[in-house]
């Protein structure tokens, strides 16, 4: 209280730079994964409404678009490579855990955690093959175009190399869990499946 008997009103205590920039990462994060959840359904559901108006177009005008067949092509490469990007991100790939439960139900922590290091390794090494692979294919295709778009091939084949990287980056970040105890033993699971010592 001041000398008057008046109460003193203490200024709200701003968030640090720090708690700032952890707010931010985590919404950059959040929108990120978003994208990643929309891109796919996206060309999907395009992909259906592209096929839908050819259909209509035979069928009641006689003609058809000259370059659905083409847009169709690009688009499901393009569901298929981000589609997988987001399953490994949720570890949703259909997966046989049958020695992973056996090994869990025995304790025999040690040897899961090896299987897990040995499988984000070649993970690992796969993404790596396919982004290198993917981008060395999507260079040589730069000049050549598609007969109806007239779009180049570049970018059919850029969502390899792109794709591989993300799934590169997930993977990191896995291996990473993986020795610092938050997801060891438990990365080949799909969410919600029952982990060791649960019921």
């Amino acid at each position: 209280m001041n000398q008057e008997g008046g109460l003193l009103l203490r200024p709200a205590l701003r968030p640090g730079k720090e708690a700032l920039e952890a707010v931010m990462r985590k919404k950059l994060a959040d929108a990120y994964v978003r994208l990643e959840k929309t891109a796919p359904a996206l060309f999907f559901v395009s992909i259906i409404a592209v096929m839908q108006f050819e259909i209509l177009s035979r069928e009641f005008f006689g003609s058809s678009l000259p370059w659905n067949t083409e847009y169709c092509r690009y688009a499901l490469v393009w569901v298929t490579f981000l589609g997988a990007v987001y399953v490994r991100r949720e570890n949703a790939h259909i997966q046989v855990t049958a020695l992973y439960d056996f090994l869990r139900k025995n304790g025999r922590k040690t040897i899961v955690f090896m299987l897990d290091l040995l499988r984000s390794l070649l993970s690992l090494w796969y993404w790596g093959v396919l982004a290198y692979g993917g981008y060395s294919l999507a260079e040589r295709t730069v000049r050549f175009q598609s007969p109806a778009m007239r779009l180049s091939q570049y970018w059919l084949y850029i969502c390899i190399p792109l794709c591989g990287a993300l799934a590169g980056v997930i993977e990191v970040r896995d291996l990473v869990r993986l020795f610092t105890g938050e997801g060891g033993g438990k990365a080949p699971l799909r969410p919600g499946s029952k982990g060791e010592g649960e019921q």
